[in-house]
């Protein structure tokens, strides 16, 4: 696989990572590990990538916890500024 599709992939599953996070109000890493590694295993089901590919894109998702909460936490703001404070 290319590192273009890599990418792309990637992006397909953060995107959708985000989605079911949006959902929740509070997200533990855990709970986010939990999704990150779900979606990896449905995605590599589905569309057959090497065990060394999923490794990759699991450990960016995970890598990407603090910035996918934070941009939950800004959207929900800009969703319901009265629930900011």
């Amino acid at each position: 696989m290319k590192p273009e599709e890599i990418q792309t992939r990637l992006d397909e599953i953060k995107t959708k990572i985000a989605t079911q996070m949006a959902a929740a109000s509070e997200l533990t890493e855990e709970e986010y590990d939990d999704v990150a590694k779900a979606v990896v295993a449905e995605y590599e089901s589905a569309k057959k990538i090497t065990l060394s590919e999923a490794r990759e894109i699991e450990a960016n998702l995970r890598g990407g916890f603090e910035a996918l909460r934070a941009t939950i936490h800004e959207q929900t703001a800009a969703a319901n500024p009265s629930a900011t404070g």
